[in-house]
């Protein structure tokens, strides 16, 4: 990988742990407790693994990076749970629809995704 891209990788990577950061302050804001962010703590942990130089030049990076994005996939689907008081199940209604109590954090982080340039380049 050159340089160039691992370098835009990081940056992107960073941006992500902030909008996390932003998002556990205003969930622990909101009464979630430390062990309920857990998971999202253990997100954060694994991308700022991947701060490093040598991070995207190899395949221990690759599976670094894997690793970071399971555990926000986690951290994703444990919040949902503990969020959604309505009904003891969990249903993945596949749509693109943000609960209104997020609304503004979604627009805030594709705000921040355009004006950094990330999110319309694939890997």
């Amino acid at each position: 990988m050159r340089a160039q891209d691992a370098r835009q990788f990081r940056n992107q990577q960073q941006q992500i742990v902030g909008d996390l950061q932003d998002i556990r302050k205003q969930l622990s804001a909101a009464g979630m407790n430390a062990k309920d962010l857990t998971q999202l703590d253990e997100a954060m942990r694994a991308l700022q693994a991947l701060n490093t130089e040598n991070a995207y030049g190899d395949t221990k990076g690759l599976q670094a990076e894997a690793k970071a994005l399971d555990e926000l996939k986690k951290a994703e689907f444990d919040l949902r749970k503990k969020l959604d008081t309505s009904n003891q199940q969990l249903f993945l209604n596949g749509t693109d629809e943000v609960a209104p109590g997020f609304r503004e954090l979604v627009e805030k982080y594709y705000k921040a995704l355009s004006k950094k340039g990330g999110g319309g380049g694939g890997r």
